[in-house]
């Protein structure tokens, strides 16, 4: 452990530690493609290779910033865009406290993506579901997840989970 960071992190379902990944970052460096410049201008854009660094080395990662800097739109895109830039197979979840944030925060990651809802970026609440096969990250209610966990126990399907406005959870 170094500075309150745990160097080795130990899988809660296979018991044994997280293997560091060896992969290239540099992709991160890359300006969005046109019409997407506004991503550069929101304070979690300096962060992406930091954040990306953090996941692919620890079980949980806990992100912090200011309203508005982009941790609900642009952390989840980073981790899509380093995957995917990697040639990965991803399957990313974003939960949200409330149906209209997930299908609201869908629509907005679609548009700056330049691309359809229900595509690469979908949403699922309760009684309504927006994807396809082709979709790499989902924006759902905390209630989706909870359904999921009851027929796979350790959501095998999924990449990575992010709990947006943790700090609004009852669960």
């Amino acid at each position: 452990s170094k500075g309150g960071i745990v160097d080795t992190a130990i899988s809660a379902v296979t018991n044994t530690p997280f293997a560091p990944l060896h992969r290239e970052y540099t992709m991160l460096d890359r300006d969005p493609p046109q019409g997407r410049q506004q991503r550069k201008k929101l304070p979690a854009w300096s962060f992406r290779k930091e954040i990306c660094k953090l996941v692919d080395t620890h079980q949980v990662v806990v992100v912090c910033g200011e309203t508005g800097c982009g941790k609900t739109t642009q952390v989840p895109q980073f981790l899509l865009d380093l995957n995917e830039g990697n040639g990965e197979d991803v399957s990313i979840v974003v939960t949200q406290p409330r149906r209209i944030s997930a299908i609201s925060v869908a629509d907005r990651v679609a548009f700056e993506r330049r691309d359809k809802i229900g595509n690469t970026v979908g949403y699922q609440i309760r009684n309504e579901k927006k994807s396809s096969s082709n979709t790499r990250l989902l924006f759902c209610t905390i209630g989706v997840i909870l359904r999921r966990l009851q027929v796979d126990a350790t959501l095998s399907d999924l990449t990575h989970i992010v709990v947006d406005e943790i700090h609004e959870r009852g669960v």
